[in-house]
Formats: structure tokens, sequence, C-alpha cells
């Protein structure tokens, strides 16, 4: 039996729950800054002690606050020293490319398409084939490189460019990936014990 902290970051407010066996368990208000408070509240109010977490599960991004989940983390790892618990570090590609598994296994590479802060555009690749994640440099016409690779490559766009590319297919725009896929996929990370080695020199995945 296992009982998860899974943790992660959207619209600028923290998720997070506790789960028993991959399955719902304990629901926390989302929050953009007292998670301890939330977390401990949660647990007091069921009347279970803290040390029923068997271990933490983060979504250590890219394409999501860095400066949230660089704190997100932070607490994370003072959980698990204290606790003596391992971290499940979750990547927001990873997760993406699992969900939608059965939808984009005929093409041999999906792209990553980001729209950053500073209005510059990233493209990150992976190849199903090398199971490889590659970082491309900033393109300027997006919209032409998406339309000569269209045919051979599945792309993900954060929303940003949602009503830019609405005639073309394959596309898929973040993040719509349900919370309990989340939650079973950071328990099937558990049960094949794919732990951080060293949290102390665990970091946000940033672009």
């Amino acid at each position: 039996m296992s009982y998860i902290l899974n943790i992660y970051e959207k619209n600028k407010f923290i998720y997070s729950n506790i789960t028993y066996n991959g399955k719902l368990f304990i629901k926390i208000k989302k929050n953009s800054n007292s998670f301890h408070y939330y977390l401990l509240k949660s647990l007091r109010k069921k009347k279970i002690n803290i040390t029923i977490i068997n271990a933490i599960s983060v979504n250590l991004g890219p394409a999501i606050s860095y400066t949230r989940i660089r704190n997100i983390l932070a607490s994370a790892k003072g959980f698990c020293l204290s606790l003596n618990i391992p971290l499940i570090k979750l990547n927001s590609f990873l997760l993406l490319i699992n969900y939608k598994k059965k939808i984009i296994k005929k093409y041999n590479k999906i792209n990553f398409i980001l729209h950053k802060h500073d209005n510059s555009i990233f493209i990150v690749e992976y190849n199903f084939l090398k199971k490889k994640i590659k970082h491309k440099k900033y393109i300027k016409n997006i919209q032409k490189y998406i339309i000569k690779n269209n045919n051979k490559t599945f792309f993900f766009i954060n929303k940003n460019f949602k009503n830019n590319y609405k005639k073309i297919k394959n596309i898929i725009y973040f993040y719509k990936i349900p919370y309990n896929y989340l939650n079973k996929f950071s328990y099937k990370l558990y049960l094949n014990k794919k732990f951080i080695n060293n949290i102390n020199i665990c970091l946000p995945i940033y672009i």
C-alpha cells in the first residue's frame, strides 16, 4: 500500500492531493502561497498524521512557473528529508506524451512549442525511436515551420498560440491532463521505484 502526496502547479495555483494506491484519498484546497497550511489542515480534519505519506511527487515542468515550482520543490524536499521518504519527479512533456500515446504513437517526432515570458518561441523535440528530448533553437517563422512539418510531426503548443493555428491538424494545446491520470502516473513510478537519487541537487526543469 502507498500514500503519495502529489503537488503540481497550474494557472498560478498550487494543486495537491494525497492518493492511496493511485486513487484519490484527500483533496487539498488549491492555493498560491499557503500550501503547508492547507496540507496540514486537511490532514488534521481527517485525523491523519503526516507520517502516513510514503512518497511525494512533484511536476517540475517545464512550461510552468519556474519560481512557484522552485518553492514547491523546496517544500517537498523538506518533507522528504524529515520523513525519510522518496521524491518522485514528474516531467510535463513526458506526462503529455504518455497521456496521448494512442494518438501520437504513429509519429516519429513530437514537437513542444512554447511561448516564453519574453515573447520568444522555443521548440523542444521528442524522438520516439531514441526516446530522447532535444532542445531546438529559436525559430522565427513558426507558422511556416509547423505547416512544413505537419504531416510527419505531432505538435503540442501552449495556449498562447491557440487562435493562430485553428486550421492545422495534429495539434494538442497545453494542458489537458486530468489530475486522476497524473495520480496514476506517479503511482506507477512509485511501484517501479523511479525516485530522485539525490534530492539535494534536484531542480525545476527550465526552458
